[in-house]
């Protein structure tokens, strides 16, 4: 494979027309300015399999941290009929989702004029949100003094002003909460207004691009937003979002979707992902998931160190990250071995060692935030890594869907 080289690229760059002819598709990945926020956006079209006369192409968050793609329901019909269970979801931004996981077809569509494939489809369980809630300050009065505090607040579609929902790329599903655990508990209490959720989470779902994987020649997907130049990526005309979006957009990356395997040759730095302590296999109940071909790995993609420099000066610390575009900043979540007030973050550096020994800086000397809320699936501690090592250089994400691809020792690889 020869490897194209333009101006101002970076890392593993593969031209449009490279990737065309390699049989892969390519669709847009908005980078935006939300109010100040970093975000990224993708356009997908949702369709009603039993009823395709409803089908909506909107603008969603492109989410690789997030677990399971999230989707208004409006007009959708009556997609919620063939509900396989109640789901909820909440944010560490404190977003919140309620709804149905629902079968839906989910189209991926191609920017115009690349060649190559003009879109893909698959079957793909989505959560259809019906009701949506954030975190908004309240100014509460106590013995004559004023504190805002945040609650959590019921509120609607567009959420970051433009997107109808999160199209979640994690690798991870969405937690079961089986009967003998209910209610659901989450970290940000709801309203006392809104219903109880027991019986929610007694099914879980999975991201939509491990969803596409079983369809896919080769189970592999690439996240470039790390070249966006107009000229040299999309030849002075780069595609646009639909509406008032295409305002707000800072950049054009893509998001690359199989095609020859070739296309993964020229990633440098490989490294395995982590697997899930539950089995390598999703399962939509918890059980047994061998009669399943969709690949499931832990939240913590992959395994790397953290470096803070403030005024404890600690060690550095072996961890594992998030890496997460829908993150917009670099935030060290809270564990036994991740504590305050030693790693309350100062000055952060992230690093990763890749297969060939070789260690690859992710993420240096910036800013980071802290987060005191422990995860049961990270009781040590993990650091999101944010939108930042994918604006630095192209990164793969290989699914070992079968062992004639690669070995099944672990759910697959991350290559940048």
């Amino acid at each position: 494979m020869t490897i194209d080289k333009a101006v101002a690229t970076k890392g593993n760059y593969i031209s449009n027309k490279t990737a065309a002819e390699a049989g892969a598709l390519i669709v847009p990945l908005y980078l935006m300015d939300c109010s100040g926020t970093r975000k990224v956006g993708i356009e997908v079209t949702l369709t009603v399999p039993t009823d395709p006369s409803h089908s909506v192409t909107r603008l969603y968050e492109f989410d690789t941290g997030g677990k399971g793609f999230w989707a208004s329901g409006d007009g959708l019909g009556a997609a919620t009929e063939n509900s396989l269970g109640s789901i909820v979801t909440q944010y560490t931004s404190g977003i919140t989702y309620l709804g149905q996981a629902v079968p839906l077809t989910v189209t991926l569509n191609a920017a115009p004029g690349l060649g190559g494939p003009s879109a893909k489809s698959a079957d793909v369980v989505v959560g259809l949100v019906s009701d949506l809630y954030e975190l908004k300050p309240v100014l509460l009065t106590e013995l004559n003094q004023e504190e805002e505090q945040k609650f959590e607040t019921e509120s609607q579609f567009p959420i970051y002003d433009y997107f109808y929902g999160d199209f979640g790329v994690s690798l991870a599903a969405t937690a079961i909460v089986p009967a003998k655990q209910q209610p659901v508990v989450l970290n940000h209490p709801l309203p006392s207004s809104v219903p109880s959720l027991n019986g929610y989470n007694e099914y879980s779902i999975l991201g939509a691009l491990s969803q596409f994987q079983p369809n896919t020649s080769n189970p592999f997907f690439i996240v470039d937003l790390a070249n966006t130049d107009a000229d040299t990526v999309w030849g002075g005309n780069p595609p646009t979002p639909a509406g008032d979006a295409a305002n707000s957009v800072t950049g054009v990356g893509r998001l690359i979707i199989g095609g020859s395997a070739t296309l993964m040759e020229g990633f440098q730095h490989i490294f395995p992902i982590l697997p899930n302590p539950g089995g390598t296999f999703y399962s939509p109940t918890g059980t047994s998931a061998a009669q399943t071909n969709f690949v499931v790995a832990t939240e913590q993609q992959i395994a790397g160190t953290v470096s803070v420099q403030n005024e404890s000066n600690p060690p550095a610390l072996d961890t594992t990250f998030t890496m997460d575009t829908g993150c917009p900043e670099v935030t060290l979540h809270a564990g036994s071995k991740l504590t305050q007030p030693a790693y309350t973050p100062g000055t952060v550096t992230l690093t990763a060692k890749d297969t060939s020994g070789k260690t690859v800086t992710l993420y240096s000397n910036g800013q980071g935030k802290w987060d005191s809320t422990v995860s049961s699936g990270a009781p040590a501690g993990y650091v999101n890594s944010a939108l930042d090592p994918f604006l630095k250089r192209p990164t793969a994400f290989w699914l070992c869907a079968n062992e004639k691809e690669r070995p099944l020792t672990v759910p697959g690889i991350v290559g940048m």
